[in-house]
């Protein structure tokens, strides 16, 4: 296409680019590569067995929880990594609960089990599950039938300053983990007991670098902000209520525009 248009422009899906932000962070982040890896075993865990599924949604209706299927992580479903591990979340304490029946015997369910009640991969559970939410509701904004460029630009400044802020302060899903903690027992978490000895990595610690490099990526994928950001000029409910500026506002951006 350029050697027949050399002045074409490629842009590449703005959903796919924000994925690719998410899925790179996990990997720069190791405890959060693993939590990915823990997610995609519980997810072959129960998909695995039928019995273990039916095992899963009778003990999530006696213990009055809405049955939420266990989800898979696709490197291709944009929304798929935040829904996975929400997904393990809202099901908790019915996977401790299967898990530790089906354990007797069985080592590689002994150890999902223990990774399970591990506060470090607890604590990155709830955390991911927060901050993906935000990463995800923009996904879903740039995926809307009817969305504008300038849309775009501000949800991506929204997006930033979420992420910034969750950098230091927990959140809603974060907040309701630790509320859960002090509640209950000592050492337990919905029913289960927590094994809180000190592992690699600190969940403070990931917090900031998950979020720091989820920025990073952020913008380095999303370069010319400048531009879709100029494009409102092609968006009548974009122009400027007090006509005097509008020729001077459509300059600066179609400006924009010929620069690229």
């Amino acid at each position: 296409m350029r050697n027949e248009n050399p002045h074409c422009i490629s842009l590449h899906c703005v959903c796919h680019r924000l994925n690719l932000a998410i899925s790179q962070a996990c990997k720069n982040a190791p405890e959060m590569e693993t939590l990915t890896t823990i997610i995609s075993a519980i997810y072959n865990y129960v998909s695995q067995s039928a019995k273990r599924a039916d095992c899963l949604k009778s003990l999530n209706d006696l213990l009055r929880e809405k049955n939420i299927k266990i989800k898979r992580i696709f490197e291709i479903l944009w929304l798929s990594i935040g829904e996975a591990i929400t997904a393990v979340i809202k099901n908790y304490e019915a996977l401790m609960l299967t898990s530790e029946e089906a354990a007797l015997g069985d080592p590689s369910t002994i150890g999902l089990n223990k990774l399970l009640s591990s506060y470090i991969y607890l604590a990155l559970m709830h955390l991911a599950s927060e901050v993906l939410s935000v990463t995800n509701h923009l996904s879903k904004i740039f995926q809307y039938r009817d969305v504008y460029f300038s849309t775009v630009r501000q949800s991506l400044n929204d997006c930033i300053e979420t992420l910034e802020d969750l950098r230091h302060n927990n959140g809603s899903v974060m907040t309701s983990m630790e509320v859960e903690l002090i509640t209950a027992p000592i050492g337990q978490f919905k029913g289960a007991d927590i094994d809180f000895r000190p592992r690699q990595g600190k969940p403070d610690q990931v917090r900031v670098l998950f979020i720091d490099q989820l920025v990073s990526n952020r913008r380095v994928r999303f370069p010319n902000v400048d531009v879709l950001s100029a494009m409102t000029i092609f968006e009548p409910a974009s122009f400027p209520a007090d006509q005097r500026w509008l020729i001077g506002w459509v300059n600066a951006n179609l400006q924009i525009l010929l620069d690229k």
